[in-house]
């Protein structure tokens, strides 16, 4: 009996004194198979078995109901017989822990959809007959033993760390790790993430674990941020967009690694369902920078602050790289005291209270960039801009260390600052405006680790002081509303002063006027 599955061609031997023999080519021949099957004479005794198993020449590893074949010997039910150019060897698939030698004889890179064929028998057997099939065993371990001890096995989403992670503490008290985990699907099948555990690399504690509609919200495709997923279609990248969240400052890491779980479809030649560890990575341990405020007053509203906005999500592809300069940034609006974001005619700049206010030097710094005379636009209805334009009028300054402090979408004509000035915290260096990519007035803020806005590494900080109002809506729930009819609603649980904090997205914080 022939079945086809995902780029091969099974077919199923059934031998009436035994269970059935099943083979894989990716030509779909069966007439040869059938020959091949026929040459082996190979007896089938014991209970009826139905496998179905992958072929490739140099297949490493074929599971057979977790149970193992080693050198010299039969364990539990099954041999697994590799077929290459009309000739046998006894094969094993991956050695349980602890147990004997490993066998392979080829080392060549595996197929999933291959020429060769494997022959999976189930059988009551002695260490004889396994013994008789091999010849030598001994050499064979000798040969083909993995190195270090590793165990190999199909790792269907590659797991990489683009960027060390890095932490700050935010309003809600507690240490915030952030970073990306990004999952390369090298399957030519869909492959479905089930469970993300990050773990303390060195103790090998677990610091968090996503399953469920936690992981679902927290992964997408890598250019598809708004679109949660955990399916990767076949040669596709996605990213766990991950906050760990800890306790306090000493329990950040310095390396952590990854527990991964992976869901194939069945008839494949791995299980279903697949864990590995990887995705190891150094941890950026020190701490962010401090800076003063960027703006003054009350009345900010953090729209789309770490980590769930969307800045937070913008994988830049430029330069032949993949950048998050972004990762921590901050779109700051400002609402008057009766909580409204517009007072009056909504397609005018003016009449939101976050336009025209003092931006400012949030520390000692350098002026690296400053770009003045794009116009600004009309709110809720912006014409587009090139990749020149969409910073808009804007400011970047160099501060301590190769930290780089940005400033978008300022008033025309307001940049009170030239490249290579020196500038002291607390100077005014410009005026919130609406230029730019923009659709509404407010002061765009991020800190990085190259003077651009695009091409650089988002960096953490914590504001030096600053008072904490209360929770405004999602950005998701905000958008459905009027602003000029409907006040900002604010949640003031946990307000008060804050030292060295981030604010979190949403939060409505207040600036010292200097």
């Amino acid at each position: 009996m022939i079945s086809q599955l995902p780029g091969a061609t099974i077919l199923r031997y059934q031998d009436t004194s035994g269970p059935s023999v099943s083979c894989e080519t990716a030509g779909g021949d069966s007439e040869l198979l059938a020959r091949l099957v026929t040459d082996l004479k190979v007896r089938l005794t014991g209970r009826q078995s139905d496998f179905i198993r992958g072929l490739g020449d140099g297949l490493s590893h074929i599971r057979s109901s977790e149970r193992h074949v080693r050198a010299g010997e039969c364990i539990g039910e099954t041999h697994i017989l590799r077929l290459r150019s009309h000739s046998c060897d006894l094969t094993e698939g991956e050695p349980s822990m602890g147990r004997g030698p490993y066998i392979r004889r080829s080392a060549r890179a595996i197929s999933i959809a291959a020429s060769a064929c494997v022959i999976v028998v189930g059988a009551g057997c002695t260490s004889g007959t396994a013994a008789d099939q091999t010849g030598s065993g001994s050499t064979a371990a000798s040969e083909t033993a993995p190195p270090n001890g590793q165990i190999e096995q199909f790792t269907p989403a590659l797991m990489t760390v683009p960027t060390p992670p890095r932490w700050f503490t935010g309003t809600d008290g507690r240490v915030h790790l952030v970073y990306e985990l990004q999952l390369t699907n090298a399957f030519p099948i869909s492959a479905t993430i089930t469970e993300v555990a990050v773990r303390d690399a060195g103790k090998g504690t677990v610091l968090q674990t996503l399953s469920g509609d936690q992981l679902t919200a927290a992964m997408s495709l890598l250019t598809s941020g708004s679109q949660p997923t955990t399916e990767l279609a076949p040669s596709t990248v996605g990213v766990v967009w991950l906050d760990v969240p800890l306790d306090k400052s000493s329990a950040v890491p310095s390396r952590i690694d990854h527990q991964l779980t992976v869901t194939v479809p069945p008839g494949l030649p791995v299980p279903e369902s697949i864990t590995t560890v990887g995705g190891a990575s150094d941890v950026y341990t020190n701490p962010p920078i401090v800076i003063g405020p960027p703006l003054e007053g009350s009345g900010w509203f953090a729209v789309g602050s770490c980590c769930d906005g969307p800045h937070r999500r913008t994988a830049q592809p430029i330069n032949n790289q993949l950048w998050v300069a972004q990762r921590f940034a901050i779109d700051f609006n400002k609402i008057n005291d009766q909580g409204f974001l517009v007072v009056g005619d909504k397609s005018k700049n003016e009449s939101w209270p976050t336009y025209d206010q003092p931006v400012l030097a949030v520390a000692d710094a350098e002026v690296t960039t400053a770009q003045d005379g794009f116009p600004d636009q009309v709110p809720e209805a912006p014409t587009p801009v090139t990749i020149d334009q969409a910073d808009g009028n804007h400011v970047i300054l160099k501060l301590a260390d190769g930290t780089y402090a940005f400033y978008a979408h300022l008033k025309p004509g307001s940049v009170a600052v030239k490249s290579g000035d020196l500038v002291k915290i607390g100077q005014q260096i410009g005026r919130t405006g609406n230029s730019g990519s923009s659709t509404g007035a407010h002061l765009h803020f991020q800190l990085m680790d190259r003077p651009s806005a695009l091409v650089a590494d988002g960096l953490p900080y914590e504001f030096s002081s600053f008072t904490l109002t209360g929770h405004g809506p999602t950005l998701a729930d905000l958008t459905t509303t009027d602003p000029a009819t409907t006040p900002v609603t604010i949640n003031t649980t946990g307000a008060g002063p804050r030292t060295d904090q981030l604010p979190l997205s949403a939060d409505i914080v207040g600036f010292q006027t200097p």
